[in-house]
């Protein structure tokens, strides 16, 4: 996951970890505004309890 931003704003770049998986396109710039565009859920986010750590998780 990548930082940046430029003339529009703040924005987030996610890939594939494997160069083998990555595929360049060109994909269209969507805001979290065109994201959500219409959306009206009122839902809160809430937690969620996934039980005992199990492995190396950092949990902080």
């Amino acid at each position: 996951m990548k930082l940046g931003h430029d003339e529009r704003g703040s924005f987030i770049i996610m890939r594939p970890e494997l160069e083998a998986h990555r595929v360049v396109a060109n994909v269209p710039y969507l805001s979290m505004g065109d994201i959500f565009a219409g959306y009206s859920d009122s839902k809160q986010p809430t937690e969620c309890d996934w039980g005992e750590d199990v492995g190396d998780e950092v949990v902080e």
